[in-house]
């Protein structure tokens, strides 16, 4: 499990020559300049030996049995994994053909002997410093090439985690990795939870399945190593580890997997995330990925956190369309059943859930579902009235202006009944928002996830709580308007009521008329008027007194009303004692009929009226007129009609009907 170990040790040089005087002699100058030194007394022997352990540079003498030298360079430049390992000849040919043909075949220098040890070792060390620039820019190349690729990719990436998706592909690629994965702290900050992976071989879909269910907290397992030193890690072969070293160790071996690699995303010492690569074969890294690895997790820390800052912004934005939306909404409308559907709908689109609801405490602990929005897949809630025990549950959180956020709520400690509940609605998390008003719950804003468990982020905790404040606003607007069309209806009525008799006035009478003529104008239906007065109503004060008259017109017209029954008709206090008694759609026979019924049940009434002279108790005298309205004439025209047919009726005795 190295950890920056040391990289600047001198390099490995492997010795080619069939002749032990001459390998002793190479090894014993190379060795006290601190060369690690190799040695193949064959080419066959140098070709094995370099594939199986690339090294730095390659000494190799020309004349040797079985292959020579010319045939061990020539297929040595043929393989891609060793090709660029630089190889100086050493020979007793001086030939320029043999030069030639070196340099032809690859080589990048060629020493005659008799060896000189000084002239050896500046050539070699010439050559070690042109193959370590060559490094270094092969090195930047790739850095640049796949720091621009992946910028690219990251500016135009949706969000955070399809930008590390970007990133794992890009390193899978170019460093030759067979399975990346990227691991994020949690929105609380307390374990790294597994977001995206990248891989080419479907085999690996059990073994990233497992690791989806994984959760690590400082210092566990690899990615929590790295999470606590923020420093490159790997293991070259996690079968050779105990289970403590890398926790996925079984799934991973059965998944074909060895070497694997940790590296750090971090921006100005917090770390973003943390990437996990994997290989089929046993891995040490080389300086050179290394290098590579390291300064591109540096640019990637600032370009990932300029993408949250970006995402923040963007979250930021369309919460404030959000909240803007539905403060427009209740501005727009004081219809409470409106602006609650609309502000589901919207918070539902918002946070992608799948059902956002509106809950209103009740009488008796109930409660009912008042808004709804929800996916199709899963059940409604919209009207249902029920008393969930974990609202009980958490009824004293709630008071307190406190939401309940929970992301599996598998994993919490509801009774039965609760569990029931979840379940039958499909519900894998929640959060709960508390709907205040006056400081006192009225009910909740909820937000479900129901597909799988959800880690809810906290500004879609903050929107829920902003909009469940807009909530609170929409319900006390919509009952104070509630209030005040209550009040104006009141008004109206007072406005339009006789406030002895309680029935309508003469405000009302003239109204009324009007609209009736000039519907039944346009209708060509016939309308009636009656018109009616107490017999010797001054006499009946002078006898009893003004409250006994009061009362006597109270009974009067409660025993008019208890003959006119239709919606349309109206009874009217038309002045002192005299009413009217409009007749919409009623003939003159008709409206006689009528008159005969009101005089008739007044008459029944037996009110003792001893100042009469008609009879001993109270009596009236009935006036009605019928017309079917046109333009040539006006309402005044029937109320006059049907005051004459009242001064008539006087006229012929009193307790009487009369008609024009």
């Amino acid at each position: 499990m190295p950890q920056g170990q040391d990289l600047k040790s001198k390099e490995k040089i492997l010795v080619v020559d069939d002749t032990p005087e001459n390998v002793s002699l190479l090894t014993k100058i190379l060795s006290n300049h601190g060369y690690k030194v190799r040695v193949a007394l064959s080419g066959k022997l140098a070709l094995q030996s370099v594939q199986a352990n690339p090294v730095d540079l390659i000494l190799l003498d020309i004349k040797m049995p079985d292959m020579d030298g010319y045939e061990v360079c020539r297929q040595l430049k043929s393989l891609e994994k060793i090709c660029n390992i630089p190889v100086i000849f050493i020979s007793a040919l001086d030939a320029t053909f043999d030069k030639v043909n070196a340099f032809t075949l690859g080589a990048v220098d060629y020493i005659t002997k008799p060896i000189e040890p000084l002239e050896v070792l500046v050539r070699i060390e010439h050559q070690l410093a042109l193959r370590q620039f060559q490094l270094q820019l092969q090195t930047q190349n790739t850095q640049l090439q796949l720091l621009l690729s992946t910028t690219q990719a990251i500016s135009s990436a949706a969000d955070v985690e399809e930008a590390l998706e970007v990133i794992l592909i890009a390193l899978c690629q170019n460093l030759g990795w067979e399975f990346g994965e990227a691991w994020m702290p949690s929105s609380e900050g307390t374990v790294l939870e597994y977001r995206r992976c990248w891989y080419g071989d479907v085999r690996f879909d059990e073994f990233r399945r497992q690791s989806e269910a994984f959760r690590f907290s400082l210092g566990e397992g690899l990615p929590g190593r790295v999470w606590v030193s923020q420093q490159v890690e790997w293991i070259a072969d996690m079968t050779q580890e105990n289970s403590t070293v890398f926790l996925r160790t079984q799934i991973a071996t059965q998944a074909g997997l060895k070497g694997v690699l940790g590296i750090p995303i971090a921006f100005d010492h917090q770390v973003l995330a943390i990437l996990i690569f994997f290989h089929k074969q046993e891995m040490t890294p080389d300086e050179r990925s290394l290098q590579l690895v390291n300064a591109v997790a540096t640019q990637l820390g600032s370009m990932i956190q300029r993408k949250k800052a970006e995402e923040v912004l963007r979250q930021q934005a369309a919460r404030e369309r959000l909240i803007a939306e539905v403060t427009q909404q209740i501005r727009q409308s004081l219809n409470l059943e409106e602006i609650l559907d609309a502000t589901v709908n919207s918070i539902r689109r918002c946070l992608l859930s799948d059902r956002v609801a509106i809950y209103q405490l009740g009488a008796n602990n109930n409660g009912t579902f008042v808004a709804e929005s929800v996916g199709k897949k899963y059940p409604q809630m919209l009207g249902k009235t029920v008393n969930p025990s974990w609202i009980q549950e958490c009824f004293s959180t709630f008071s307190q202006g406190f939401p309940i956020v929970l992301s599996d709520v598998e994993k919490f400690n509801f009774t039965d009944d609760g569990i029931k509940f979840f379940q039958r609605y499909q519900v894998k998390a929640v959060v709960a928002m508390p709907v205040l008003k006056e400081e006192r719950l009225w009910g909740l804003l909820i937000a479900h996830q129901c597909a799988a468990p959800r880690d809810w982020q906290a500004f879609e905790v903050d929107l829920l709580s902003q909009l469940a404040n807009q909530v609170a606003i929409a319900i006390h607007q919509s009952q104070l308007y509630q209030y005040v069309q209550s009040a104006n209806r009141e008004l109206r009525q007072l406005a339009n009521l006789d406030g002895l008799t309680q029935i309508a006035n003469r405000r009302r009478f003239d109204e009324c008329l009007d609209a009736s003529w000039k519907r039944l104008r346009r209708e060509q239906a016939p309308l009636s008027l009656i018109l009616l007065d107490v017999d010797f109503f001054k006499r009946y004060n002078d006898a009893y007194g003004h409250l006994e008259g009061d009362d006597c017109l109270r009974q009067v017209a409660s025993a008019i009303k208890s003959v006119v029954r239709r919606p349309a008709d109206l009874v009217a206090r038309y002045g002192g004692e005299e009413f009217a008694v409009i007749l919409p759609n009623t003939d003159i026979e008709g409206a006689v009929f009528v008159a005969e019924t009101i005089r008739q049940a007044i008459s029944n009434l037996a009110i003792p009226h001893s100042g009469s002279k008609v009879c001993s108790y109270v009596t009236v005298s009935l006036g009605v007129a019928g017309s079917v309205p046109n333009l040539d004439l006006l309402p005044q025209h029937l109320i006059n009609a049907a005051d004459a047919a009242l001064y008539a009726a006087k006229k012929e005795g009193r307790d009487r009907v009369a008609r024009v």
